[in-house]
């Protein structure tokens, strides 16, 4: 049946050229392809995307399409599923990204989103494997002095997670056992070491004596050294300066 407009008139394009079989009208799907194709290819102006900005600014999608987009977009149905960044991806990422900074109360959502059961890592144990990475990524990468101050402050008083907690009597007594197993390990090393030495003296002071034979000059410069610094130490003490001495004609050797 022919379409019909408010003034009883057949719809133009029924007249000209009917319906087909699937209820689409011939040339509209071709239509509509040129139309995104159109689109796709023709990027926004910035006036347009300022609009675009302005009109939307202020919105918030309710919970319940937040979570339909987030289930429509995970595992296989996202489109990056299975497919790692390029490395130049990753440093056009990394240069756009460079100086920006987050606002206060966006660090704070962030946080709170994270937090608890929200984190995706919660109730995970990482495994031996992926600890071993993580230590040897971070190996050789000390912080700077500047990043140390901030990490202390960062951590001190009420930003500490253990500010006015107390340990439990479980953590306190696998600490003192972690403690006390320490210092028997210590105490064992040094009655073993002392045992190896009365059983071989003979040996290691021969190789003692061969070691100081053969780097004669290195020891003496290490002892004329050692001997000089016990010499500045008691002149500091009493308020002299080596190098007055010295002028003065002390011997220092």
């Amino acid at each position: 049946m022919a379409m019909k407009n408010q003034d009883g008139d057949t719809s133009l394009i029924e007249r000209t050229c009917g319906k087909t079989p699937n209820g689409i009208f011939p040339e509209s799907q071709e239509n509509l392809t040129n139309l995104a194709a159109g689109r796709t290819r023709k990027p926004c102006s910035e006036e347009t995307k300022r609009k675009i900005s302005q009109s939307l600014t202020g919105r918030h999608l309710s919970e319940e399409t937040r979570i339909k987009l987030s289930l429509a977009k995970k595992g296989s149905k996202n489109y990056n599923y299975g497919r790692p960044l390029s490395e130049e991806h990753r440093k056009n990422i990394s240069l756009a990204l460079t100086g920006k900074h987050h606002t206060e109360e966006s660090r704070r959502k962030m946080s709170e989103s994270h937090k608890g059961h929200k984190n995706h890592n919660y109730g995970r144990r990482l495994s031996e494997e992926t600890r071993k990475k993580i230590s040897l990524a971070k190996k050789g990468t000390p912080c700077s002095e500047g990043t140390k101050k901030k990490l202390s402050l960062a951590n001190r008083g009420l930003n500490n997670s253990n500010y006015g907690k107390h340990l439990s009597v479980e953590t306190k007594e696998k600490i003192s056992s972690s403690v006390r197993l320490t210092l028997e390990r210590k105490k064992k090393g040094r009655l073993y070491r002392k045992r190896y030495y009365e059983k071989n003296r003979e040996r290691i002071l021969a190789c003692t004596k061969k070691h100081h034979r053969d780097n004669r000059e290195h020891y003496n410069d290490y002892y004329r050294k050692r001997r000089l610094g016990r010499i500045d130490a008691i002149f500091e003490e009493f308020g002299y300066s080596v190098e007055v001495l010295d002028r003065m004609g002390v011997a220092l050797d």
